[in-house]
């Protein structure tokens, strides 16, 4: 303080203790007590005098020191020594914990986007797998689609002959004309490719489309992960190409697809089930023929009048009636049979195929996730620590709250 004037800078004094009095009440809450002394005063005056003349020197009256030492004296009693002793450590510990809590809020508001960032990933692949099965399931449907197609060839093939068609193909033994029309019954597909070439072609290209989307989610998963603002360091993201090996997938899925495709086909032989077809209809062909020549015989003989009009009549009637249903009949039996057997193998054939596609997406899933996986494993360990020390600090915090009553309570 500036100790020159007349006063001895009192009034710069008594303006220092106020500020000092008002800004520490503000602090404290309550209004401390304010000793302004001077040190040089005090000093000089312990060095010149002695304990008796000190008392009353003018110099040692002006330094306030000896309000300070009575102040001490009176109010700094062993317990409350005590107490400062014990709590002044305490108090450092208790510092040191709420920095360390700080810290680790800090920290865990920091994880906050690379946590968001996991979620996001997370809802991001079931969205990629719900289409990817969405997708697989249209190719299921449409590989049954071709086998319930080749299930309504007998269908085609009756709609479109006639009885004199079928006559000249059983009877007369036109297998030529018969294999012809067999072969461009079949529906919703190219009548000069197998069946099972058409099944193996699609799943040559579900294959492909499969593990196309899967490399191309793999890559985007990568590079959105390294664009995001916590990643601090690339090898914490992982790597799509050494954890994710797509082409191994493609050849894996139409391996297996493909055994599945020659399962199924292997129980129907083209050969086989036309020549099934070809006999059924011969038989027809040969029962109404026996019986619309009982029904011409019985209309000739009622002509010649070797019958009664009535009977005759009646018996032609029936006959040509029987020989109409029986071939009716029996070319609709073909067909359901024949529809039949092949709708038991689209069943058969759907079931495998999504069985296979099921498991794949799976496993192109858990390969796309592994290959992020260090990225994931540094986030899930530091919210793992942060919320172990962050637990352990506030216990620590409290156990020092409980002392700190404990020895107030003692020293009081």
């Amino acid at each position: 303080l500036d100790m020159t004037g007349g006063d001895h800078g009192q009034k710069e004094k008594e303006r220092m203790v106020g500020f000092v009095s008002e800004h520490a009440s503000d602090l404290l809450g309550a209004r401390p007590v304010v000793l302004a002394v001077s040190a040089r005063d005090a000093l000089g005056s312990k060095s010149i005098s002695s304990d008796g003349k000190r008392a009353n020197s003018a110099v040692w009256k002006r330094s306030k020191f000896e309000e300070l030492e009575n102040f001490l004296t009176v109010t700094l009693t062993d317990r409350v020594k005590l107490r400062s002793k014990m709590l002044n450590p305490l108090g450092v510990a208790e510092g040191m914990l709420d920095d360390c809590i700080s810290t680790l809020k800090s920290q865990k508001h920091n994880l906050e986007t690379d946590l968001a960032t996991l979620c996001l990933l997370e809802n991001q692949m079931n969205g990629w797998t719900a289409e990817l099965n969405e997708n697989m399931t249209k190719f299921v449907q449409e590989a049954g689609n071709i086998l319930h197609s080749e299930g309504e060839r007998c269908h085609e093939l009756i709609k479109r002959m006639s009885y004199m068609d079928q006559w000249q193909w059983a009877v007369l033994g036109d297998a030529s004309a018969f294999e012809e029309a067999w072969t461009k019954s079949k529906r919703g597909a190219i009548s000069s490719v197998g069946t099972e070439d058409e099944l193996l072609t699609l799943v040559r290209d579900m294959s492909d489309d499969i593990a196309t989307r899967a490399r191309a989610q793999g890559q985007a998963t990568i590079e959105y992960l390294g664009k995001r603002p916590a990643v601090t360091s690339q090898s914490l993201v992982g790597s799509v190409t050494a954890a994710s090996r797509f082409e191994d997938t493609r050849k894996e899925m139409q391996e297996k697809m493909s055994e599945s495709v020659k399962n199924v086909c292997s129980s129907h032989d083209p050969v086989t089930e036309q020549d099934a077809a070809m006999q059924s209809l011969r038989i027809t062909a040969l029962g109404s023929s026996a019986l619309f020549a009982g029904a011409f015989f019985d209309g000739t003989a009622t002509l010649a009048g070797l019958l009664d009009w009535t009977i005759g009549l009646s018996s032609a009637s029936a006959l040509t009636i029987a020989g109409a249903s029986v071939v009716r009949y029996r070319n609709r039996t073909l067909a359901a049979s024949h529809q039949i057997s092949w709708d038991e193998s689209k069943e058969r054939l759907e079931t495998s195929l999504f069985t296979v596609c099921s498991k794949e997406a799976e496993r192109i899933k858990a390969r796309i996730l592994n290959g992020i996986s260090p990225y994931t494993r540094y986030v899930q360990s530091e919210r793992e620590r942060i919320d172990r020390l962050t637990g352990r600090s506030e216990d620590l915090l409290n156990s020092a709250q409980r002392l700190r009553n404990r020895i107030v309570k003692l020293t009081n």
